[in-house]
């Protein structure tokens, strides 16, 4: 098996779970510390669109990646059991 086929998977899911830590850990306190509430406030309401939709996007092509890869993987060496 080729594992370098998987790559643009593994390297979307790694876009998607960074951009979530990202937004959450960095952006979101570094505006909340920066400006006033109702100022950050505003502000990240006007991100939160963006980043959900990019999310969204996201996520779309992980799915279609997977249910692309997953034939590939339907040998019974990657089913998951509870009996062997």
């Amino acid at each position: 098996m080729n594992s370098y086929r998987y790559i643009p998977y593994t390297l979307v899911l790694a876009l998607w779970v960074g951009g979530i830590a990202a937004f959450t850990f960095v952006v979101t306190p570094v505006i909340l510390k920066s400006y006033p509430r109702d100022t950050a406030g505003d502000i990240v309401g006007k991100l939160f669109p963006a980043f959900f939709s990019c999310n969204l996007l996201i996520a779309i092509v992980a799915l279609i990646l997977f249910l692309v890869f997953v034939s590939e993987r339907s040998n019974r060496a990657y089913h998951l059991s509870l009996f062997s």
